[in-house]
């Protein structure tokens, strides 16, 4: 991602991505999408993460929930968020 950016890896790739010209900023927005599109096709959980999130929540253990959807949860969590993502998503993972 960083290479097809053209973003050092010392370098935090938003931030460069967003100081860039709007026609090259466009072309790296396009980049990042089309990558995660292809992660979230090919990724699986980590062994455990699925029992993690139930221990957690049957003890009620708060956690951190600022910043995880970041509005893409219509496209990421296919409604498996149960709100966490507090209306970002426009209710689709409700």
């Amino acid at each position: 991602m960083y290479r097809r950016c053209n973003v050092t890896m010392d370098k935090d790739l938003l931030t460069e991505i967003k100081r860039k010209e709007e026609t090259e900023r466009i072309k790296c927005e396009l980049i990042i999408e089309e990558m995660e599109d292809k992660s979230r096709t090919t990724m699986d959980l980590m062994p455990g993460a699925a029992n993690l999130v139930a221990w957690l929540k049957a003890r009620k253990v708060k956690v951190s929930r600022k910043g995880v959807c970041k509005g893409t949860c219509k496209v990421t969590c296919k409604g498996t968020c149960k709100g966490t993502c507090k209306g970002t998503c426009k209710g689709t993972c409700n």
